[in-house]
């Protein structure tokens, strides 16, 4: 049904999440967690700005005093992630990306400028070294993983729009993108311009963006402490008050 089984493009897609992930990944490995809290919360938003969020936060609990470095790292990563988001429309969907250039663009300089602002707060203790611990992401069962998500994601976003129309897509849209927003993208990045209006494509991916931010939102108040629960938060709203208005201002109709 919908025509949205084709087994070797969504292979390439998972390729392509997956090629992205791995690459911060050996950058990580490469120059080493010693390097600092900034770079390595670079690097990790190319792999997974969730799985930062999860480790700093944690490590707050032990080291209290080096929150704020912690909070300036997770929402260094969680701002990567939009220019991340930017590359793999672009690849997929030059014109999705042409009209989600901008507000992702913004969102995520957003983000940076309040990290640069925790960054100049915290300075002295960059440096200090902490790990980040991620998974390889290039393993065959992680591919076939989000292989499946990303199938039944395509599918229930046709479902709904047929059965719900464009406001039904648009409220699927966030509740996919609380746990991931690498399916729900590429769902969109497919069928924008095609099964779903460009609009509506470009609605959904932000508003996906919102949902995963508001997750990462409340990871940091849970299992942070100290400035990861203030700052971190904080953090998250900026970005997620931009991608509104952004969305609101940008994308009209």
């Amino acid at each position: 049904p919908y025509n949205f089984f084709n087994p070797y493009e969504i292979w390439l897609f998972v390729v392509l999440i997956l090629g992205i992930s791995f690459a911060g990944y050996v950058a990580i490995k490469f120059i080493g967690p010693g390097k600092g809290v900034g770079i390595t919360s670079l690097l990790g938003g190319l792999a997974s700005s969730t799985a930062v969020t999860l480790s700093f936060s944690r490590r707050s609990v032990t080291n209290p005093k080096l929150s704020g470095v912690f909070s300036m790292g997770i929402i260094t990563a969680s701002s990567i992630m939009y220019f991340r988001m930017i590359v793999i429309i672009w690849i997929i969907n030059s014109s999705l990306g042409y009209m989600l250039l901008l507000p992702l663009a913004i969102s995520g300089i957003g983000g940076l400028a309040f990290a640069a602002y925790l960054y100049y707060i915290e300075g002295k203790n960059v440096k200090h070294s902490e790990e980040i611990k991620l998974s390889n992401p290039f393993r065959l069962s992680q591919g076939i993983y989000l292989g499946i998500l990303y199938t039944v994601i395509i599918y229930l976003v046709e479902y709904v729009k047929h059965t719900w129309g464009s406001k039904g897509v648009l409220w699927f849209s966030f509740i996919s993108g609380l746990p991931d927003v690498d399916p729900i993208l590429l769902s969109f990045s497919k069928l924008g311009g095609k099964g779903v209006p460009l609009l509506v494509a470009a609605k959904g991916v932000i508003i996906a963006s919102i949902a995963n931010s508001v997750t990462k939102m409340v990871l940091a108040f849970f299992l942070g402490k100290g400035k990861v629960r203030k700052a971190g938060v904080a953090g998250f709203l900026i970005m997620i008050i931009i991608s509104m208005l952004a969305m609101i201002f940008l994308l009209p109709g």
